[in-house]
């Protein structure tokens, strides 16, 4: 009997060692891509990566909101660089989805930004989460 093979279409196990943060983005991503018909055994990677990429985004959301809440008198500069790191896991999440074909959850806000491109259509710029 032949072995099935991990491209057979199939719901991979969820991963062991996911935070509840990534567990409930695994659920979203598993569900949507399910529907579609695009989910095989041999995602169980890239699925991992785009989780624990929303769950590092998610965790150093509530960091950055704690931090200001206790301390908003803060520098600019320190500010300036939480920001910017928030940025850079969004980004990474964002490419991670992509890779996925799956749309962000509602709860993280994208907006186009206007360029100086006249061809350009713009850019996507992460709102924040709710």
């Amino acid at each position: 009997m032949l072995k099935p093979s991990p491209f057979d279409p199939g719901i991979p196990p969820m991963p062991k060692g996911l935070d509840g943060y990534a567990r409930r983005e695994w659920r979203r991503l598993v569900s949507y891509l399910s529907e579609k018909g695009v989910l095989c055994p041999a995602d169980v990677f890239i699925l991992q990566g785009t989780c624990e990429a929303y769950s590092e985004l998610m965790r150093w959301s509530s960091a950055l909101k704690r931090s200001v809440s206790r301390n908003p008198h803060s520098s600019r500069a320190i500010r300036a660089r939480n920001v910017e790191m928030r940025s850079a896991l969004l980004n990474t999440y964002l490419l991670f989805l992509e890779e996925c074909s799956a749309p962000p959850p509602d709860h993280i806000r994208l907006r186009v930004l206007q360029t100086k491109d006249p061809g350009g259509a713009g850019n996507l710029s992460a709102g924040g989460a709710r």
